[in-house]
């Protein structure tokens, strides 16, 4: 049971993290999108502090909000709750 729980809460962490480095790099494409296909002037600083800022408290905040449930779920079936945190994390994206 023990096991089960760190593997979850390992595989856990990189999927939280992973997310947050996928969001910055959709940043960086919006951001040049913005900047070089629509002609519009942007300010980097603003642009970046908002986004990164508001994607990332977000993702903490849908993790937090899951991490006891898929817990719990992990000490039974570890395959079932390593798949609902995919499938999670990537709804959260669209």
């Amino acid at each position: 049971m023990h096991q089960k729980l760190k593997h979850f809460l390992i595989d856990y962490s990189v999927v939280v993290f992973l997310t947050i480095f996928l969001n910055f790099f959709i940043r960086i494409g919006e951001y040049w999108y913005i900047s070089s296909v629509k002609f519009e002037v942007v300010n980097l600083e603003l642009f970046f502090s908002k986004s990164i800022n508001f994607d990332t408290l977000f993702i903490i905040l849908f993790s937090l909000v899951f991490i006891i449930p898929l817990a719990i779920i992990a000490i039974f079936r570890l395959n079932v709750a390593k798949v609902i945190t995919r499938i999670l994390f990537y709804w959260s994206q669209k």
